[in-house]
C-alpha cells in the first residue's frame, strides 16, 4: 500500500523526499529500506532535513 501511495504522488509531484526518524543504519531489511529504494529518504536530523530540502528544490546532484 505504501508503494502505491508513493507512486500516486510521483505522478503529480516533481520532487519528493521522506524523512525517517530511525537512524539509517537500521533501515536495511525493513520497510524503510524498501521505501528508500522508491524515494530519496533521509534521517530526521539537521543534515537529513537540509538534504531533503535540496531534493525538494531540485538539487539532486548536490547531495
Amino acid at each position: 500500500m505504501t508503494e502505491k501511495f508513493i507512486r500516486q504522488f510521483q505522478q503529480r509531484l516533481r520532487y519528493m523526499a521522506w524523512l525517517n526518524p530511525v537512524p539509517q543504519e537500521r533501515w536495511g531489511k525493513t520497510t524503510a529500506g524498501q521505501i528508500a529504494n522508491l524515494i530519496p529518504m533521509f534521517e530526521c536530523d539537521r543534515l537529513g532535513l537540509k538534504n531533503a530540502i535540496k531534493v525538494l528544490r531540485g538539487n539532486l546532484a548536490s547531495i
